[in-house]
């Protein structure tokens, strides 16, 4: 019984991980004016280029977590 607990748990939140982004680092030129977001979705690299800098960080992860921000595939920008 305790291990049939013990899996579902496991189990349980693993798949709630998946799925979720997580902003590996951002960069910004100042001098084009575009901000650099990358990141990591299910192991694989994305990013999102906004030209302007038109949104804030925070404003950024709410619209991926949303789907309404499409994501490129791999980083234009590496993270050091």
């Amino acid at each position: 019984m305790y291990f049939l607990i013990y899996f579902c748990s496991i189990f349980f939140s693993i798949s709630s991980d998946q799925g979720k982004p997580e902003l590996v680092c951002t960069r910004t030129n100042k001098a084009k004016k575009i901000c650099y977001y990358n990141f990591r979705l299910d192991g694989r690299r994305y990013h999102y280029t906004d030209v302007g800098c038109k949104y804030a960080r925070d404003k950024v992860l709410e619209k991926v977590n949303d789907g309404s921000l499409a994501l490129a595939k791999e980083w234009k920008v590496g993270c050091q």
